[in-house]
């Protein structure tokens, strides 16, 4: 359905994106957060939230709260590589966003852990998860 209403939204491409935009002069995770931004109109909803996280864990650290926690925890736990269901931890393409500080490799959570959370957030993009595995995931 996205790819239909939005065809030019895309994932991210490392080296266009990414490496190639980023700025020596500053830290390696800021810099990578803010060449990946200049993209943020372009990415899918999955990669936005990305995006998002990035920044909250560059927020939570330049915080002088103590204990600050990042405001968004959105990332890859699982995807399909080469035909076959695999954890985002042992695909190249996460992890190399993921070595330079973009936040794009996450965790499952079991339903039991799912349960402990007030909120979901489901960001279309490829799962297709249906209503039935939505309401599972609730309960």
């Amino acid at each position: 359905y996205l790819t239909k209403m939005k065809p030019a939204l895309r994932k991210p491409d490392f080296e266009k994106d990414v490496k190639g935009k980023m700025n020596r002069r500053i830290e390696e995770k800021e810099s990578a957060v803010r060449a990946i931004r200049k993209s943020y109109n372009s990415l899918i909803p999955r990669w936005k939230g990305v995006v998002w996280t990035a920044q909250a864990e560059l927020e939570a650290r330049k915080s002088k709260e103590e204990g600050s926690i990042p405001w968004a925890n959105i990332k890859f736990a699982g995807c399909m590589h080469e035909g076959q269901k695999a954890k985002v931890g042992d695909v190249e393409y996460y992890q190399q966003f993921d070595a330079i500080g973009i936040p794009a490799v996450g965790e499952g959570m079991s339903l039991e852990e799912l349960a402990r959370h007030k909120y979901h957030i489901d960001l279309g993009g490829g799962g297709g998860t249906t209503w039935s595995g939505t309401l599972e995931k609730l309960g």
